[in-house]
């Protein structure tokens, strides 16, 4: 479990990348509900690709909570039942929608739960609402969560992730040796911007933007928030491999460093009798932005610094009368 001080600290921290609201519910078990029969959306992932590639556009997937997200029902409310806005959108993309339902009426029209709950987790999506730009294959090039703009805007929106996402393309569509690094250092800010490195098939780019000078530092801290993120996923983290990435992770910021370095210093460091190396990890925490912000977040680490500065101090008193 969690540590108690640590719950303490993630009210005034914790404000995840993907979060769209405080008391948003978390992604359940995803199933695949069909939208009306009349609708232009596809549920059948298969479908989709074979058509796509026939019409020649893209993909649009959908991953939505229909009946249980507020910010799903407010898209499909308004940007999705605009006939102007499928119009646009229908220009480049075929639509998918995936739907991931609580209620019986939803339920009931589940197409195939198992595939749903795979392409869920092929996209390494967070939670609903999120929209993946692919090409006709399925390869994403954009992402995006709920936009709280009008139709007309969000249609601008989409516009200007496919733009961005050229470069993303063109690396994809690359098969010379001699390009991939240039392409890759090319098509890395829109991988970012769009949250892509979380992608699964395309860890192998960022494994090589690693190698890359010019963006290696930055691939190497997506790798080890990756890395922190999973581990602190567990019921119990095993805080040695967690302090094993923060030792060899630079520049770290955000909620899941600042979790890592808190759980670590007080669940792994101090109750071993490091104090000197608890207390470098909660030093390492007070810059960030995050904390900055919340000066009763500073307060809480300034004072566990204090704590263990005096264990250290006794520890080394007893040292000295022996």
């Amino acid at each position: 479990m969690i540590p108690r001080t640590l719950l303490l600290l993630i009210p005034f921290l914790l404000t995840p990348a993907l979060s769209l609201a405080a008391d948003e519910p978390q992604a359940v078990e995803p199933k695949a509900a069909k939208p009306a029969e009349t609708s232009p959306w596809l549920t059948d992932f298969g479908a989709a690709k074979v058509q796509a590639l026939r019409e020649k556009k893209d993909l649009f997937i959908y991953f939505t909570g229909s009946d249980w997200v507020k910010f799903c029902k407010m898209l499909e409310e308004g940007a999705f039942a605009s006939p102007e806005f499928l119009d646009r959108i229908t220009k480049n993309y075929v639509l998918l929608y995936l739907d991931f339902p609580k209620g019986e009426e939803a339920l009931s029209r589940v197409v195939d739960p198992a595939v749903s709950k795979e392409l869920w987790d092929h996209y390494g999506v967070d939670k609903a609402p999120s929209i993946f730009l692919c090409d006709a294959t399925g390869r994403p090039y954009g992402w995006t969560g709920y936009l709280p703009l009008s139709p007309d805007r969000i249609a601008d929106r989409i516009d200007e992730l496919r733009a961005n996402g050229a470069t993303i393309r063109a690396l994809l569509a690359n098969e010379s040796e001699e390009k991939r690094e240039e392409l890759i250092v090319a098509a890395f800010p829109a991988l970012v911007d769009s949250f892509l490195y979380g992608y699964r098939d395309y860890a192998e780019y960022l494994a090589a933007a690693e190698k890359i000078e010019s963006v290696g530092a930055q691939a190497k801290r997506i790798r080890a928030t990756k890395e922190l993120e999973a581990l602190l996923a567990t019921p119990n983290p095993e805080w040695e491999k967690v302090h094993e990435v923060l030792t060899w992770a630079e520049r770290l910021t955000g909620t899941k460093f600042l979790n890592a370095c808190w759980g670590c210093a007080t669940e792994y460091l101090a109750k071993k009798g490091d104090y000197e190396g608890a207390i470098a990890l909660l030093r390492r925490m007070l810059p960030d932005p995050v904390v900055q912000m919340r000066k009763n977040g500073a307060a809480l680490i300034e004072s566990k610094i204090a704590e263990y500065e005096k264990a250290a101090a006794g520890e080394a008193s007893k040292r000295d009368q022996r």
